[in-house]
């Protein structure tokens, strides 16, 4: 995402956030976020917006992140006014970029209602043992 976003030159601090749909994160988290880029939960913000990067070491959006307005059609979804925002007393976000992206709404949705099935059966392991098969994986990797 970040090599698409016409940021700026002497904005840095998108260039370090980080997606919210990570291995690595709660999947409680993740598969309530992709419901939010879906349109089934209302936004991250109180104006409705919804993240697509966010702080990489603790994910909390007031710490900054860069969001989008949702807009629905039947046929398309966009993500519009493309911008960063953080804590609600800042006001309005800061454009990033006139940009938009506008996404089929059948291929979008099937493409996240399937990262969506993905994290909620992870939800469904325990704790203890998603690490273990991260860690597992990370050393098979290695091998």
């Amino acid at each position: 995402m970040r090599d698409l976003l016409d940021v700026p030159e002497d904005w840095e601090q998108p260039l370090y956030e980080t997606t919210p749909l990570r291995d690595d994160w709660r999947p409680k988290a993740v598969v309530d976020h992709l419901d939010r880029l879906l349109g089934v939960q209302p936004g991250d913000y109180d104006d409705g917006r919804v993240s697509l990067l966010v702080c990489a070491v603790c994910g909390d959006l007031w710490c900054g992140a860069v969001s989008v307005e949702l807009a629905l059609s039947p046929q398309t979804i966009t993500w519009q006014k493309i911008g960063w925002q953080g804590d609600p007393e800042d006001g309005e976000p800061e454009t990033l970029t006139g940009q938009s992206f506008t996404f089929d709404r059948d291929e979008y949705e099937q493409l996240l209602r399937g990262l969506r099935e993905h994290y909620r059966k992870q939800a469904l392991v325990p704790p203890p043992l998603r690490f273990l098969r991260r860690v597992l994986r990370r050393g098979s990797a290695n091998s």
